[in-house]
């Protein structure tokens, strides 16, 4: 994609291309939204889609194409009757940054599922992995007898120490932002 940035968001006309270089879509932003007219083209270099926006809401008349270049549909919207979903042509960073933001949060939902919401606020998967990580070689240490169990227990401390710590952090870290 190609476009300029104003105060980090998207501004002016933005262009799309597809890796072999014909364009695939093209239309403005105005502060951070997609605002006016949009075209965009099928593979073969035909229209696609005709759209009409207004600061992110669909609005106007709708043409869509087939990739024979024959009339598909149209449809009509009212951006004053729209609600803002945040429609948006996003390059290939932001993309990546919106799949990590969505699988982060799935995995948080997933972890909620698996142990309820109490306790999911309180332990985090990884502080379960770093439990396993150290216990495991800790009882290893402590069924066989040898003289690492001291090392052990420094291990253990090390990680309850670490676990309460960060326990903690992350308890004033949600309190200052209000959850």
């Amino acid at each position: 994609m190609e476009g300029q940035y104003l105060k980090g968001k998207k501004t002016g006309t933005w262009v799309k291309w597809a890796e072999k270089g014909q364009k695939i879509s093209e239309g403005g932003f105005l502060y951070g939204k997609m605002d006016g007219t949009w075209m965009d083209w099928h593979g073969n270099g035909q229209k696609a889609l005709q759209s009409s926006w207004v600061m992110g809401k669909r609005d106007g008349g709708w043409t869509y194409w087939a990739p024979d270049g024959s009339l598909e549909k149209t449809e009509r919207y009212d951006h004053r009757r729209e609600r803002d979903r945040g429609y948006s042509i996003h390059t290939d960073l932001e993309e990546e940054e919106l799949i990590r933001k969505v699988q982060t949060e799935r995995l948080h939902r997933d972890w909620e599922r698996l142990v309820g919401k109490s306790v999911a606020s309180l332990v985090k998967p990884w502080q379960i992995a770093c439990w396993v990580l150290i216990f495991i070689p800790f009882f290893a240490l402590v069924k066989a007898g040898t003289p690492w169990r001291s090392a052990a227990f420094a291990g253990v401390l090390a990680f309850l120490v670490t676990g309460v710590l960060t326990w903690s952090c992350d308890r004033k870290k949600r309190g200052a932002a209000g959850d």
